[in-house]
């Protein structure tokens, strides 16, 4: 495809402070001046098939994108309390950035759009407990939608938000001996699922896996 490199600048400033020895809160700001970055435009056309359309995709190379943004954590043990809450703990993170994209398509000539897949929101939260050879953390996922793809018609393939939750249990009988649980999508929600546009009513793709159950021993020697 003659696909030139995408070229980009950086740029992040960063704090961190601990308030104890096993609790943190930081805050992020970065920026990003991409060049020549790469994204995939598609398009359909007319053929003798079962499904009646063929998708033709092709890479190619954008203008210039900017993404800008910061990033918020916290992790924080409760030490202190009376038993058993001194064994709980909460981590946590917020991602609000902002991007924008010169394709250079003649149909999208001095109309930026959003810069391929970045959501312009992300954020996790997750509850931990810690005591009594008893690990276990309950966390809550979200990314927001984004464009995956472009089309030539301008109607783009978006992604929509997505979220998970899911729970982790370890139980330590003895220090070579553990047992694991993992649940993940608790809730039972989409993990994929596309639009024709920023649209939820243009359904394009769906899936929906469900629960998944992993259990596992461990043992070391």
């Amino acid at each position: 495809p003659d696909l030139k490199p995408a070229k980009s600048w950086n740029a992040d400033a960063s704090i961190e402070y601990y308030p104890e020895a096993s609790s943190l809160i930081s805050a992020t700001a970065y920026y990003k001046r991409i060049k020549d970055f790469i994204f995939t435009n598609g398009s359909q056309v007319n053929a003798t098939t079962v499904n009646g359309t063929i998708e033709i995709s092709q890479p190619k190379n954008g203008e210039t994108a900017e993404v800008y943004g910061v990033e918020f954590a916290l992790i924080k043990n409760f030490q202190g309390l009376i038993e058993p809450f001194d064994g709980f703990g909460f981590e946590g993170n917020l991602t609000l950035q902002h991007s924008s994209a010169e394709t250079g398509l003649d149909y999208r000539k001095g109309r930026s759009i959003r810069f391929i897949n970045t959501p312009h929101l992300l954020y996790n939260a997750a509850l931990t407990f810690q005591k009594y050879g008893i690990e276990a953390k309950l966390s809550y996922n979200y990314r927001g939608k984004y464009i995956e793809s472009l089309r030539d018609n301008a109607v783009d393939k978006w992604v929509r938000p997505n979220r998970s939750v899911d729970l982790h249990l370890r139980y330590n009988i003895s220090r070579q001996f553990a047992i694991d649980l993992d649940v993940a999508n608790l809730l039972n929600d989409w993990r994929y699922y596309t639009t024709k546009g920023d649209n939820p009513s243009y359904q394009k793709d769906y899936l929906e896996p469900g629960r998944t159950y992993l259990l596992r021993a461990t043992f070391n020697y």
